[in-house]
């Protein structure tokens, strides 16, 4: 059981990443993990079991992946929703666009994918929700997609993770009302709805790339 639960959830990252007709030295890049490998997967669910899929877990997940989206700027949600399946809280969002880090084209924006893709973990730690197997696809996608990064951005894979993951909790905490606000209302309803959510956009003109960029280098000199 634990096995399929490792598989289905990688599968899915297997193909993800920088569209391979427009980098695909990056998808070349991509075919091998950085780290999480189905191996340590396994070993973590093992060790700790199942992630609970707690209903304020899925909230704090949805609600941080629409925070760093709206303050990097990127396309706003049609909608993000809870919703319960076989006793597990599940989350789900759409952007208007259509737009995800799936297939994109342009560097600068595929760098905030990448960062939206780890504000659900993050919104789980900020909250103290998350379980050592909370998130574990999207996880994955972070790791493989801060390498592909390094076929443009250079430096180290590791550092631009550890620092990403600094970056969207700084996120977080600078948006932390709208944060709570978007949380609090998938905890006590299924859905929150593009007008309600255009209500709290609010995109942040501070250089969250730069700095994310600035820590990656910070921590890379450090570790060596």
């Amino acid at each position: 059981m634990i096995e399929s639960f490792v598989f289905r959830h990688l599968a899915k990252t297997a193909t993800l990443g920088l569209d391979s007709t427009a980098f695909p030295e990056a998808m070349a890049a991509n075919r091998n993990p950085l780290t999480l490998s189905p191996r340590r997967v396994m070993e973590i669910l093992m060790e700790h079991g199942e992630d609970p899929c707690t209903r304020p877990q899925a909230a704090a997940h949805e609600a941080g992946h629409w925070v760093v989206g709206d303050t990097l700027g990127l396309s706003p949600y049609r909608f993000l929703r809870v919703f319960k399946k076989s006793r597990r809280w599940l989350g789900e969002n759409q952007a208007v666009d259509g737009s995800s880090a799936h297939v994109v084209h342009e560097v600068g924006r595929y760098k905030k994918h990448t960062l939206q893709v780890i504000g659900g973990y993050a919104g789980e730690l900020a909250t103290g929700f998350c379980h050592p197997a909370s998130s574990l696809d999207e996880r994955v996608l972070f790791l493989e997609m801060c390498r592909s990064l390094t076929v443009f951005h250079g430096g180290d894979a590791k550092a631009l993770h550890d620092a990403g993951q600094k970056v969207v909790l700084e996120i977080i905490a600078a948006r932390k009302q709208d944060f709570d606000r978007v949380r609090r209302h998938l905890e006590r309803h299924p859905r929150m709805l593009r007008g309600q959510l255009a209500h709290l956009s609010q995109p942040d003109p501070t250089p969250w790339l730069a700095r994310w960029e600035k820590l990656a280098t910070l921590i890379n000199r450090n570790e060596r």
